[in-house]
């Protein structure tokens, strides 16, 4: 399944004032301010282990990226769905700056979530099936009456939920037995 978001991007809100990145993409978060710089929130964001290679970036949810820039502060902006954003404008080489890392959460606030793919169930097979050769284990039919087991092991002809009908051959044709409850039987 992937990356889910938890905090929604809205560019509209996006802050707009050079040297105040950090502050502009959280405002596009919604996200309360903590850190000072860039910088201070990129290392809290690596410490918790959320912060990814920027090759891992998600294309399917809006992220800070931290960039890594001649300032002693850094830069972060925001990827939303793989368009990057910088200080409310979109840029359009972003590929070609250097980057700490993408970040699942911004000034501790987790921004995105990731959401493992179902597992899928296997159906499991039914213990017994028509054709099936069972012998009893107890010998009692489906209503709990006492019966006599003629035959070395059964065939069961129907099945419905918990309830076998057994059969044998009676002169080359088989012949139902009896009706058995399936906790009653094993497989031969």
């Amino acid at each position: 399944m992937g990356w889910k978001q938890v905090k929604a991007f809205d560019l509209s809100k996006m802050g707009t004032r050079p040297n105040y990145c950090l502050q502009n993409v959280r405002l596009a978060f919604g996200v309360q301010p903590k850190y000072a710089d860039a910088k201070s929130a990129m290392i809290a964001s690596r410490n918790a282990g959320t912060l990814h290679d920027i090759s891992t970036l998600p294309k399917n949810v809006a992220v800070p990226v931290f960039v890594d820039t001649s300032s002693p502060y850094e830069h972060v902006e925001v990827s939303d769905h793989g368009t990057f954003y910088s200080d409310g404008k979109k840029l359009s080489n972003p590929m070609s700056q250097k980057f700490f890392g993408w970040s699942e959460t911004l000034n501790d606030e987790r921004i995105v979530e990731y959401v493992p793919d179902p597992v899928p169930t296997p159906t499991p097979e039914p213990e017994f099936k028509v054709g099936d050769k069972v012998v009893p284990t107890k010998l009692v039919d489906y209503d709990g009456t006492p019966v006599v087991q003629y035959d070395d092991y059964y065939t069961i002809s129907q099945i419905n939920g918990d309830r076998a009908v057994l059969t044998a051959p009676r002169n080359g044709i088989p012949t139902v037995w009896c009706a058995m409850n399936t906790a009653n039987i094993r497989k031969v």
